[in-house]
């Protein structure tokens, strides 16, 4: 009989006795991100990429996907304090009258990144997109008008003002969501 120290067990091997390793991985569950990896008396779950120890400073509790704080986005229809977790996507709406800075529409996607962060569609912080108020270009011509707003870009949320000949009448139109619109009660 073998006289064996804490965290070993006696076996035979080739027809002889030995102490070995007790398996302390058999029947543990490291979570779908985590290896179990046998120590002496114990056991760690090592992590991939993208998950962590569910908790903080126990190497032996399961490996869980990090999870990632969605920031706050301007002129966005996004609750703030929403997380998300490793390999998922969130999409974010801009709203009315916003586009994406990108130009690729209302809506971006973010990422969250194996690191934890959240990121673009490329990886990257820097390419997550901002919502901006949507152009209505330069305003039309009105000819019979005797003052002209200034021929520019103009905003969602800006407004021009033409002049008319009877001094007191004008007509005012605003850069809506999607195009010039009359104010309302402007005849």
């Amino acid at each position: 009989s073998c006289s064996c120290l804490a965290g070993f067990e006696e076996s035979v091997l080739l027809n002889e006795k030995v102490c070995g390793d007790i398996d302390d991985c058999n029947g543990v569950s490291c979570g779908a991100g985590g290896t179990c990896n046998d120590l002496v008396s114990s056991f760690q779950c090592q992590c991939v990429a993208g998950h962590e120890n569910e908790v903080t400073g126990d190497a032996s509790s399961a490996c869980i996907p990090k999870t990632c704080h969605l920031p706050e986005f301007a002129n966005a229809e996004v609750a703030s304090g929403l997380t998300f977790t490793f390999g998922n996507f969130f999409q974010v709406k801009c709203t009315n009258g916003f586009t994406t800075s990108n130009m690729q529409g209302e809506a971006f996607a973010v990422s969250c990144s194996a690191d934890g962060i959240t990121v673009g569609l490329d990886g990257t912080v820097a390419s997550i997109p901002q919502c901006v108020p949507k152009s209505c270009a330069f305003p039309p011509i009105i000819p019979s008008a005797v003052s002209q707003p200034e021929q520019r870009e103009y905003f969602f949320g800006e407004s021009i003002r033409y002049g008319c000949e009877n001094d007191y009448a004008e007509v005012n139109l605003y850069c809506g969501t999607s195009s010039w619109e009359q104010l309302e009660g402007e005849i």
